[in-house]
């Protein structure tokens, strides 16, 4: 596996219900959104999303238990702010789903942080974080330049509420210097990465990342609880992994050897349980998505040993038994899929021959970085007993037969029409390219294959009867 760093960016693990009973130690929060036309409220901290239903007025009430102030992650359509709750809180929220940021309004126990909060995200948002001027920019000195205006601009407002409430959240105040700091390796560690997976290193950004992270306390649960440490931890984990990576090796030769080191690299910088257990938790999760149960077994078993949430291991728990019907030596799903021309084949019609399929689509940069390792692999096994099988996941099929024709993809290119298809349902992909070997009888050899760019060649080359 080359050393593109492939930043994997969704966290939603389970989902419950609120309920309008509550006493006086739970925290609640009560909102009502005006002309929404979704009616869900997402509400996410520390790694967890519940759902609450909007009654026919758009009211709702969330309720839940705080040992410690959180930072929650509320959305609804396309709408999203941030809101501080402190244990035992009430606090009252409002606006219209058509207007935001004009109509939004909070009252209750935690008011005044939570509209401190919505003008430190109007802040961000008036930044344009995503455009060619911050994140996008084509040199260092834009993106520092607009990083530092941004920084200066949150730490300003910062002091101001500290003077203006004379000391009344020095607690608050506190976590909320960690969550900028936080805000800022975040940031440029984005900024970094795309420059890592294209080899342009630049020490100036690496120094500026050290120091940047020396003043987060790493090892604080109150500084993990933060969306934004969830959100800057990854990436701080690719980039160590990066400079030991840069120095040892030239690649990582399989999927395997790549989540080993992931999850090594948690070991290595955190040494609080609490946050190995969440981030095992949430990065499982996410190579389980990416890369198959293959990729992340011994991390289970690892979870295993340091995770005391009996909700979690369950949930993992079904997860593995569900996917033993990839595990070697069980039949796959015979599936059946056209070519370029409406010919369709089946799985089945390849009996008697090993089968490499490669699952891709036009939009996916991995995918099309596999295409010339493919190729070499199709000569070099050309007289083998061997089928390789494109198989796309393009939603559109005019994308993906203008692909086949601009990079001249020959042999048995096959369109699936989208992840809904029975390939995918069996093999539970959601994430590509992904790569699957099945035996001669239409067994299984392994459900996540290297790629063309790993070992493939070598494991090839060792199968009886190619």
């Amino acid at each position: 596996m080359k050393k593109n760093l492939v930043v994997i960016l969704t966290v939603i693990l389970f989902v419950s219900c609120g309920t309008k009973k509550y006493n006086e130690n739970d925290t609640v929060l009560n909102g009502e959104i005006k002309n929404s036309r979704i009616k869900n409220v997402f509400i996410t901290y520390e790694g967890v999303t519940d759902t609450v239903v909007l009654d026919k007025k758009g009211r709702f009430t969330y309720i839940t238990e705080l040992s410690k102030p959180v930072y929650v992650l509320l959305k609804n359509g396309n709408n999203s702010t941030s809101v501080y709750l402190s244990p035992k809180s009430k606090t009252n929220i409002k606006f219209d789903s058509k207007k935001l940021n004009e109509t939004l309004k909070f009252s209750g126990t935690d008011g005044d942080i939570n509209v401190y909060l919505r003008e430190q995200s109007q802040l961000m948002d008036n930044s344009e974080i995503a455009s060619d001027k911050f994140l996008r920019a084509p040199a260092y000195e834009i993106f520092d330049n607009s990083l530092n205006n941004l920084m200066n601009g949150l730490n300003n407002r910062l002091d101001e509420f500290a003077a203006k409430t004379k000391g009344k959240y020095a607690d608050f105040i506190n976590i909320e210097n960690q969550r900028l700091n936080v805000i800022k390796s975040y940031l440029i560690l984005s900024f970094y990465i795309p420059q890592i997976n294209a080899n342009t290193i630049d020490e100036r950004i690496e120094n500026e990342i050290d120091n940047s992270v020396k003043n987060i306390e790493i090892d604080n649960p109150d500084v993990y609880g933060l969306q934004e440490f969830i959100s800057f931890a990854q990436p701080y984990v690719m980039y160590k992994l990066y400079k030991k990576f840069d120095k040892n090796s030239p690649e990582y030769e399989s999927i395997d050897e790549y989540a080993n080191a992931y999850f090594i690299t948690i070991d290595e910088l955190y040494k609080s349980n609490e946050i190995k257990e969440n981030l095992y938790y949430i990065y499982i999760n996410e190579f389980l998505s990416y890369y198959g149960i293959e990729s992340v077994k011994d991390a289970y078993q690892k979870y295993k040993e340091i995770s005391e949430n009996e909700e979690r291991l369950a949930y993992l728990e079904s997860i593995f038994f569900e996917n033993t019907k990839l595990d070697p030596g069980n039949p796959s799903v015979d599936f059946s899929f056209p070519d370029i021309n409406g010919k369709v084949y089946r799985l089945s019609d390849f009996r008697g021959k090993y089968v490499y399929i490669d699952v891709w689509a036009s939009w996916c940069g991995p995918c099309r970085a596999e295409f010339p390792h493919l190729k070499a692999l199709k000569e070099k096994f050309k007289t083998k007993n061997l089928a390789v099988i494109g198989i796309s996941v393009d939603e559109e099929k005019e994308k993906w037969e203008n692909m086949i024709r601009s990079q001249k993809l020959d042999g048995i290119q096959l369109y699936a029409g989208g992840w809904n298809n029975p390939l995918c349902d069996f093999y539970e992909i959601t994430g590509i390219p992904r790569f699957i070997l099945i035996d001669m009888e239409g067994n299984i050899i392994n459900a996540n294959a290297d790629r063309p760019s790993g070992k493939i060649e070598t494991i090839l080359n060792s199968l009886n009867g190619i």
